[in-house]
């Protein structure tokens, strides 16, 4: 994994965006509204029912770049709690200073710090006049939930090969935060498939190399 993360960030001395190409640009942005269901498609990170939305939408609103991107920054202060933001404070030239990486993680942190509760996404199915929620979808959830956790290698420090989980599969062990879901150690694992331990100095370092050479 290492080395397949240092040739995908080689590869980006091999991007290059000619000059002469003729740039792209947006006139206005045309929001589309769906009615709120139940999803089926994605597994909360706690119990309850999952949102979706149906196929068809209902109503659509069109608006300008400035005027969406003021709404965009507005309702993400809004969903911060930043009550204290003016309409006045929205203006373009605000809008201009939020860097595309500052926007990223920002939103980012914004989606890891506001996950609906259960209870929260069951009122909101109720609001959109859902009147039969299919209860067996949270049952199902808890399931694959379950089968994720038992995800990775139970080898403490050392991984033999002949009784490591990830060995006998035929794969890498992983480690991504605090022992998981493998809890062996890089230096002395003995996995013939290797151990990539997650880095996220790295990943940060390969969006930043990709977000320059696309603004040049």
């Amino acid at each position: 994994m290492d080395l397949g993360m240092d040739n995908c960030m080689a590869s980006l001395d091999d991007l290059k965006i000619s000059k002469d190409e003729k740039n792209v640009r947006f006139k206005d942005v045309t929001v589309y509204y769906f009615p709120r269901e139940q999803g089926f498609t994605s597994v909360p990170h706690e119990g309850g029912s999952t949102l979706g939305m149906s196929y068809g939408h209902t109503d659509s609103d069109t608006y300008s770049l400035a005027d969406h991107a003021k709404i965009r920054k507005r309702s993400y202060h809004a969903a911060l709690g930043d009550s204290a933001m003016e309409d006045e404070q929205f203006e373009t030239d605000e809008i201009n200073k939020l860097e595309d990486e500052d926007w990223y993680y920002s939103t980012k942190r914004l989606k890891s710090e506001h996950r609906l509760t259960p209870a929260q996404r069951r009122l909101l199915l109720r609001q959109s006049s859902l009147v039969n929620v299919d209860r067996s979808e949270a049952d199902d959830c808890k399931d694959i939930r379950d089968s994720r956790r038992k995800s990775g290698c139970n080898c403490k420090h050392m991984c033999d090969p002949n009784t490591c989980a990830c060995s006998l599969a035929g794969i890498e062990c992983f480690v991504e935060d605090d022992s998981f879901p493998c809890r062996c150690s890089k230096p002395i694992c003995k996995n013939p498939h290797g151990h990539y331990e997650y880095n996220p100095d790295k990943v940060q370092e390969h969006f930043t190399r990709t977000m320059e050479k696309l603004k040049n």
